[in-house]
């Protein structure tokens, strides 16, 4: 694995599964001291995202909640390939 990896979360969809998320952005730091850490999550999580110092940027989902839009996620996703070399879900 690269010593400097970029990895993506998938991130949690609500304020305070988001606010809890931030051990998991810490201990991915401590795990990858180098790494590139972005987090997929709605637009109106920025404010919030912005405020961990683990992440290096979001990337705003463009789906609604609860909704499967299956070829739109299918079509997001294939963007995002190859960008990363890890992700979590």
């Amino acid at each position: 694995m690269a010593e400097s990896p970029t990895i993506l979360v998938i991130g949690p969809r609500w304020v305070g599964d988001m606010v809890m998320a931030q051990c998991l952005f810490s201990a991915l730091r401590e795990l990858h001291p180098n790494a590139a850490i972005d987090v997929l999550a709605p637009a109106w999580a920025a404010p919030l995202v912005k405020r961990m110092p683990e992440i290096r940027q979001q990337v705003d989902l463009p789906l609604k909640s609860g909704a499967l839009e299956f070829r739109m996620r299918r079509r997001f996703g294939r963007l995002l390939r190859g960008h990363y070399d890890i992700a979590y879900v």
